[in-house]
């Protein structure tokens, strides 16, 4: 076989196995591209919710940069789509040379594509630690908004317990008062029966003891004054009665015992006291 056809057969088989590692390299990359795009839309999803509920202008600027990874990514992809175009046009035209420079360019293109798509995969990861400290400073705030809550809601109990317990005390001092006024009315009513009854018994002793001594005065002054002829005897004996019973009228007091007849230990002239 001749050198020349050997050499052309040995750069069509690198080529050949060079166009099978750009393939690879390219469907790594769409791969790669395609699994950046949808963790950037998975990101883009979970900022904008992040952005709706939680408002965190952070998560905004780490959407950017995840875009525009992404976006390099997608560019690396395309300039490796475009040289392996490119090598395919020049085996037809320009040879295993210009080729080999094109495999070259491919590889450096492959290479700077992977490295785009690490970048992206940095960023992403960073836009997600990014996320997640928003999440965690959030988490933090909705804590302490919590427990602010607690604190103005164990205050308010606090409150409204202070405010049964002087409503309580109120009632209880209302109620005191009620009692005070019942048991005051109560003296009053039991002061005044007292106070009518004892008036009657009064009357009632007084009447009983002054009425037989008057009797007697009355009767025997009338008696004097109408038969003046009695006898001296007996005008005597009449007005030593009048005397006696004079002196029993001088003498009687109402709260004396020793001069209370029998008929008059029910009688009690003073109010009974409480």
């Amino acid at each position: 076989m001749p050198e020349a056809e050997r050499r052309r057969r040995d750069t069509d088989k690198q080529v050949a196995d060079t166009l099978e590692r750009l393939a690879a390299a390219i469907a790594s990359a769409e791969a790669a591209e395609k699994r950046a795009v949808a963790r950037t839309v998975t990101a883009d999803a979970r900022i904008l919710a992040s952005d709706a509920r939680e408002g965190i202008s952070v998560s905004r600027d780490t959407e950017e940069d995840s875009r525009s990874a992404a976006s390099h990514a997608r560019d690396g992809v395309n300039d490796v789509r475009d040289l392996a175009a490119a090598v395919r046009d020049r085996l037809g035209s320009d040879g295993p040379s210009s080729a080999r420079d094109d495999i070259a360019d491919a590889r450096d293109d492959t290479s700077d594509a992977r490295d785009d798509i690490a970048d992206a995969r940095d960023d992403t990861s960073d836009a997600r630690d990014d996320i997640a400290d928003a999440r965690d400073v959030l988490a933090d705030v909705r804590d302490g908004a919590s427990d602010a809550r607690d604190t103005i809601a164990d205050t308010r109990d606090g409150m409204a317990d202070a405010r049964d317990t002087i409503a309580d005390s109120r009632d209880l001092a209302a109620s005191s008062q009620l009692d005070h006024a019942d048991e005051q009315t109560r003296h009053a009513t039991h002061d005044s029966n007292e106070y009518q009854r004892a008036l009657y018994h009064y009357q009632q002793l007084v009447r009983h003891r002054m009425a037989n001594p008057l009797q007697v005065i009355v009767g025997m002054a009338e008696t004097l004054l109408h038969q003046p002829h009695l006898r001296a005897d007996t005008r005597e004996q009449m007005l030593q009665a009048i005397a006696d019973q004079a002196h029993v009228l001088e003498r009687i007091s109402l709260f004396y015992p020793e001069q209370q007849g029998t008929e008059e230990h029910e009688l009690h002239p003073r109010p009974f006291s409480d």
